[in-house]
């Protein structure tokens, strides 16, 4: 179990070791902290024949097969690639959980991504939300409760997994990122103050595109040159990004980049252009994430702040319309915005 899961850990296993265990729990909070490691955890406690106020026993036969990933009582309703959790997985579950449990200690099903349910297949859940079988425990997750059904979470137990404590979260990264020389702290903020997600960029070698990145900007500000250098960039940063939920077949493929997503790209260009207004304003280096040296602000020295600022505020703009923004117009989008930050006046 990541270590900053740990006082979440013992404060759910105070609420189920009460007289009264709750048949749904909620797990919320941040994406890349864990909702889905820990939801197994407390999966496999309720399932314990011997469990305890510390947790499962790890020896019984429900342990044992919950670790070979055989156990019959243990179902998991999830989406990897983003796609919507329709009616007929939620019915087949149903169909599944009114059976005798084959191993007689209780039933768990747990539902990733919760927010991703249509509405029928929130629907056809509530019945059993309202009148669970006896020892059945659902837990959801989700990263937000505000793209859950309101019905939905009216009954289910609300668990919040907090953000990681910072000290504890750099001491766990660093010693699971490849490279060692690396400023973890401007990482995790890129990468949503998600540990998780920032070992992922790191040993993915993400790192690498900010300079790439910084100098295609700085050559389009400068010259006015073509901005697809700029935009391809963008491109293998959405490719490779550990917020991609791509499949493996999307993942494998040869042929073109992926389309431009414009929540992984955001911070990326958000944190150089509010470096430069920084630079311009403080007249120093020291606060900034990415451009951290005077050879790579020499190029944006002549941008005027007050078209720096107009430049960070239509990225904000941008960041509230991602949800409708159309995938295939995001690069003309992009382009528009490079050539605003580009006029001299």
């Amino acid at each position: 179990m990541f270590p900053w899961l740990r006082d979440s850990w013992l404060s759910l296993l105070r609420i189920f070791s009460g007289d009264r265990e709750p048949h749904s729990i909620l797990l919320y909070g941040k994406d890349g902290l864990g909702k889905k490691e820990i939801a197994r955890e407390l999966a496999k406690f309720y399932l314990c024949f011997n469990k305890c106020g510390s947790g499962y026993c790890g020896s019984c036969p429900s342990c044992q097969n919950f670790s070979r990933n055989t156990h019959g009582d243990f179902i998991v309703i999830g989406s990897e690639n983003g796609s919507k959790i329709g009616i007929d997985e939620i019915r087949e579950m149903i169909d599944t959980v009114s059976m005798t449990a084959k191993m007689g200690h209780g039933k768990v099903v747990i539902i990733e991504n919760a927010e991703l349910l249509t509405v029928s297949a929130a629907n056809s859940m509530l019945k059993i939300l309202e009148e669970p079988f006896p020892d059945l425990l659902f837990i959801l997750t989700a990263d937000s409760l505000l793209k859950l059904i309101p019905t939905i979470l009216s009954r289910c137990v609300k668990f919040k997994i907090n953000d990681p404590d910072f000290n504890m979260a750099v001491s766990w990264m660093r010693d699971q990122v490849t490279d060692k020389s690396v400023d973890l702290k401007h990482l995790f903020l890129l990468n949503n103050y998600s540990p998780v997600d920032t070992v992922r960029f790191v040993n993915a070698n993400q790192h690498h595109h900010i300079n790439r990145l910084i100098k295609a900007v700085a050559d389009f500000v400068y010259s006015r040159s073509n901005p697809a250098a700029v935009i391809d960039i963008l491109k293998d940063i959405t490719k490779n990004s550990p917020y991609n939920k791509a499949d493996e077949e999307q993942k494998d493929k040869k042929s073109k980049p992926k389309e431009l997503v414009f929540r992984i790209i955001y911070p990326w260009l958000y944190y150089i252009v509010s470096d430069i207004y920084r630079s311009r304003v403080t007249g120093s280096l020291r606060e900034n994430y990415f451009i951290k040296t005077e050879r790579l602000l020499e190029p944006f020295k002549k941008i005027p702040v007050h078209v720096l600022h107009e430049s960070l505020e239509q990225l904000i703009e941008l960041s509230r319309s991602d949800q409708i923004l159309e995938t295939s117009f995001i690069d003309l989008y992009i382009i528009n915005w490079l050539n605003s930050l580009a006029r001299k006046q």
